[in-house]
């Protein structure tokens, strides 16, 4: 590798070819009709089994099949960088031609970043650089998983002016790499951590190491080091987690030294989350929060303008984080997108910090800022794989008064039926002790229970049979789970206990039983005790045992047993507002 680039640094610009030491002083003459050609081709002819002579000469073809020297350029853009340089190295075309031509490189090794070999790539424009971040997974599979982020000292050290080398560059992406060598997908840099514990230069911690980074790519702006159009991609600051102060020099510097037009789309306090996990990239994310990065951009010429933009929203609205869930019968890939609470709440910020009147924002541009979710830019995919969580939906539309058209943006409840069995399992999945453990899916829990319990209220065709599977993991949740970082509410238990409820009033004797079995009896009893102040889940409850006593009478010791029937005397004597008629219970 070093070898190579020592000659292609080398060579002059003058047309001298490379090739073997032996012969570099020699012109070249093994070309389609030269005398060493046709002595090859000679020999070809000779050593054909059927001595035909009308042996085709590859020299000669593969000078009537040579592609243009712009789709060379195309083709090795999606080679690695050593190919790349390979292929320079052993061609005179794909040095002096072709390496001119290509616009993106993926850098994977620091000693590829060699500034003497920068200056053959005139026209690039993007960068991937691969070799700065490092990730280690610990605890891996468990609820105590932990990334952890180490730098590159040399990709730190030769990032810079290798990136200064490039007089087009427009965007560079910093991803990450496991300890293996294998490229991260969905790296996100803001939910790793970056140890603080070192040994000072050249042997410092992470924290400190990404910290003097990140300055160093401000003093690079600072100086015009950087083109002034050069777009930054995937990087966060260390003291997002690992909170170090309230004042961050680092990042502060940052909002006065990156383009303008990069610093409004700085992301903030580890929002850059949700578009790196769904494959979308972001801009800086720094530690302080949005309103001090916007009194910086305000204090720069022309902030005020930008920061009343539409576009700020509407680039919020792109943000949503995605989810893939695989359909078990076909190659079909559902894309779940929810918005988080911090991301609904900083809408609302932006809407009321600009006084922007979101009614006279076209549907046409809220439909593409919401339908931005379910790709990474460049492709949609159709409507039929697409769904965007409910809460989310009835907070653009109530909260912020958005005019959003369901069907416009994903599919509706009764047309997911597909995706029935995936959706089970990452909710079954998620609670069970001997699965491996998984954060991904913690933030769409709550709506997987909610589609659950939709999906069993269908009229017809409701995949009872797919479902029952959870009826032990719904059980669960009608109490505490202390062993999982999962923020338990109300909400979550009730659909627990309205989907537990279908079971017993939709499903056969079989889907009863498991009901029965899962313990639901001493659960329901318990959710009738006074201390529950939430009216709501104690008529589910109510109508849970009501129903049990209902249709399998022999289980009416079992609710004795369970304090059942005397608190549920004791609820009625104490309201004279609930009554039970037939199997209904009216509030």
């Amino acid at each position: 590798m070093n070898n190579i680039l020592s000659a292609l640094a080398s060579w002059s610009n003058e047309g001298r070819e490379p090739m073997d030491d032996s012969t570099n002083n020699e012109p070249s003459t093994d070309r389609a009709g030269s005398p060493i050609s046709a002595e090859r081709a000679s020999k070809r002819r000779r050593r054909s089994p059927s001595c035909n002579d009308e042996v085709i000469d590859c020299d000669t073809t593969a000078k009537q099949l040579a592609l243009p020297t712009e789709v060379w350029a195309d083709v090795m853009e999606f080679l690695p960088f050593d190919m790349i340089l390979t292929c320079g190295a052993v061609s005179r075309s794909f040095l002096f031609e072709t390496m001119p031509l290509i616009t993106t490189l993926r850098i994977d090794k620091s000693a590829q970043m060699n500034k003497e070999v920068a200056s053959r790539f005139r026209d690039v424009t993007d960068i991937h650089i691969n070799s700065l971040l490092k990730l280690r997974i610990a605890e891996e599979g468990t609820p105590d998983e932990m990334q952890i982020i180490n730098l590159d000292l040399e990709s730190k050290i030769r990032v810079v002016p290798f990136m200064s080398r490039f007089g087009a560059l427009e965007r560079v992406y910093f991803g990450g790499k496991y300890r293996s060598g294998v490229v991260v997908e969905g790296f996100a840099s803001a939910d790793g951590w970056f140890w603080e514990d070192g040994d000072g230069y050249p042997h410092e911690a992470p924290w400190d190491a990404m910290m003097s980074f990140i300055d160093m790519l401000s003093a690079a702006f600072d100086t015009g080091a950087f083109p002034k159009q050069l777009r930054l991609f995937g990087l966060s600051c260390p003291n997002i987690l690992n909170r170090m102060g309230n004042q961050c020099s680092t990042c502060q510097r940052a909002c006065k030294s990156f383009p303008l037009d990069s610093v409004i789309t700085f992301e903030s306090e580890g929002s850059s989350v949700s578009n790196a996990c769904s494959g979308r990239t972001h801009g800086l994310d720094v530690c302080l929060p949005m309103a001090d990065v916007e009194s910086i951009i305000e204090s720069r010429p022309g902030g005020k303008e930008l920061l009343r933009s539409d576009s700020r929203f509407l680039r919020l609205l792109c943000a949503g984080r995605c989810w893939k869930i695989k359909s078990d019968d076909s190659e079909r890939v559902l894309l779940f997108v929810k918005y988080t609470k911090s991301q609904l709440d900083e809408m609302k910020r932006v809407i009321q910090y600009t006084e922007l009147d979101v009614k006279k924002l076209s549907a046409q541009k809220l439909q593409a800022a919401i339908l931005n979710c379910f790709g990474n830019g460049h492709s949609i995919v159709p409507n039929c794989q697409r769904y965007l969580s409910e809460s989310s939906l009835n907070y653009l539309k109530d909260e912020l008064g958005l005019c959003v058209d369901m069907r416009s943006v994903g599919e509706s409840v009764s047309d997911l039926c597909r995706y029935v069995e995936p959706i089970v399992q990452i909710f079954v999945q998620y609670f069970d002790e001997n699965a491996l453990f998984s954060y991904d899916n913690t933030e769409i829990l709550s709506d997987c229970l909610k589609l659950i319990r939709q999906f069993l209220e269908l009229e017809s065709d409701a995949p009872m049979h797919h479902i029952a599977r959870a009826i032990p993991t719904l059980a669960k949740l009608l109490t505490s789970m202390p062993y999982y970082p999962y923020d338990e509410n109300v909400e979550d238990k009730m659909e627990a206990a309205k989907s537990l409820n279908l079971f017993l009033t939709k499903g056969t004797n079989m889907h009863r039983r498991m009901v029965v079995n899962a313990g639901v009896v001493s659960k329901f009893s318990r959710l009738l005790d006074g201390w529950n102040d939430d009216k709501s889940i104690i008529k589910v409850a109510l109508l849970g045992l009501v129903n049990i006593l209902d249709r399998e009478r022999f289980l009416v010791d079992t609710v004795v047993d369970e304090e059942g029937i005397q608190k549920l005397i004791a609820l009625l004597e104490s309201s004279d507002s609930v009554c039970v008629r037939a199997r209904y219970v009216y509030w």
